[in-house]
């Protein structure tokens, strides 16, 4: 359990469907498995990263970018790159993959621009999200011949990648990962939902991280409120 990243890849490869979210002590989204529907089928033990030997890959190239238009530049975190990436991907009639905040499960989840805008799924979330059915969507995306971006943390690329290992697919993958130090617990956020909801007798509609109205370096956390 202490070594499990939580990408939940094993949740979505189980064909018993004999493994289902559940959370540590500290409120970290671990998966569980229940002996009664497991067959054995070792395809858990195969998607999972733990033990398994990290690739060292070393880039053909570093550049440091950012996006010329300010307004882009605002609506994300850092430089605005990823915006770009997406909104070419969208115009060439793929689809977007990324974290964003589920107002109804007061939580941060993986979704495709399908499901939600663009909009809600730009700026970082400084929270361990819930990735389940993502990697099974993104397959089938690709099965269909469709372009997919999938951003993630890189144990949630690298479960992607993995899962997909063996799987035959005529759509184009790019991934997009970032430098990360760890996440906080999914518990810790949904209590300071809560006592956001508790202090304001009102429901939370939305949270971002890391708005620049304050200057690019200063860290907020903004939670919005059904009350305005």
């Amino acid at each position: 359990v202490s070594l499990c990243t939580g990408c939940m890849a094993c949740v979505d490869v189980c064909p018993a469907k004999a493994i289902s979210e559940n959370f540590t002590e500290d409120g970290f989204r671990i998966p569980v498995v229940c002996e009664e529907k497991c067959i054995h089928c070792d395809k858990c033990d195969n998607v999972c990263s733990i033990g398994k030997e990290k690739n060292t890959i070393l880039p053909i190239s570093v550049y440091r970018m950012s996006a010329k238009d300010d307004a882009i530049r605002m609506k994300c975190s850092s430089g605005g790159i990823f915006a770009l990436l997406a909104e070419h991907t969208i115009k060439g009639g793929g689809i977007v993959i990324g974290a964003a905040f589920n107002a109804e499960r007061k939580d941060i989840c993986h979704t495709t621009t399908n499901e939600c805008n663009l909009e809600e799924i730009l700026r970082s979330k400084y929270v361990q999200s819930d990735t389940t059915g993502i990697y099974k969507k993104t397959e089938q995306f690709l099965r269909e011949g469709q372009s997919v971006l999938f951003c993630g943390t890189p144990c949630q690329v690298r479960a992607l990648h993995t899962f997909l290992v063996g799987k035959k697919y005529t759509g184009e993958l790019l991934t997009v990962d970032f430098m990360c130090h760890g996440v906080p617990s999914t518990m810790e956020f949904k209590d300071f939902i809560s006592e956001r909801e508790r202090i304001e007798k009102s429901p939370v509609i939305n949270v971002t991280f890391r708005e620049k109205d304050k200057g690019w370096r200063k860290q907020i956390i903004k939670a919005y409120h059904k009350n305005g």
